[in-house]
């Protein structure tokens, strides 16, 4: 399995689509994060992210097992059976990731998209500038 992921970038890149396509969210305010039980497939997916250039943090340990919550969908209590581990960014990974991996779900893409552009400091303008550079040729005359 692993040859088969590790082939090409592109195959890289479509595993990790998958992943933090099942696995992943996007806040506005921290960006893009991976969550998973299984301590081996976050390490996994940390190595693959650093040969794309795509730096993270973690894994850190977010939910103990053992620990009970309340499901919000339908208000029972449970209790965890596993540790929960989560992998995140950088602000400036977030936009090489926006770039070079994505969601192919839109909303999560939409809100990347908005994170990007709420967070300029951090590369959300970059997105915005190679399209206004026909627009200044023009102008300036080069």
């Amino acid at each position: 399995m692993r040859k088969s992921i590790e082939h090409c970038d592109q195959c890289k890149q479509a595993f990790l689509r998958g992943v933090f396509d099942s696995e992943g969210w996007v806040t506005l305010y921290h960006g893009v994060s991976v969550c998973n039980t299984d301590i081996t497939l976050i390490k996994y997916v940390q190595n693959l992210m650093n040969t794309l250039g795509i730096p993270t943090s973690g894994p850190y340990l977010c939910r103990n097992r053992g620990k009970s919550f309340i499901s919000p969908t339908n208000g029972r209590t449970y209790q965890r059976k596993k540790d929960y581990y989560v992998l995140t960014m950088s602000s400036k990974a977030n936009l090489t990731y926006y770039k070079k991996v994505g969601f192919s779900i839109n909303r999560k893409q939409r809100k990347l998209e908005e994170y990007l552009i709420k967070r300029p400091a951090y590369g959300g303008l970059q997105l915005t500038l190679p399209s206004l550079f026909p627009i200044l040729k023009s102008v300036l005359g080069y």
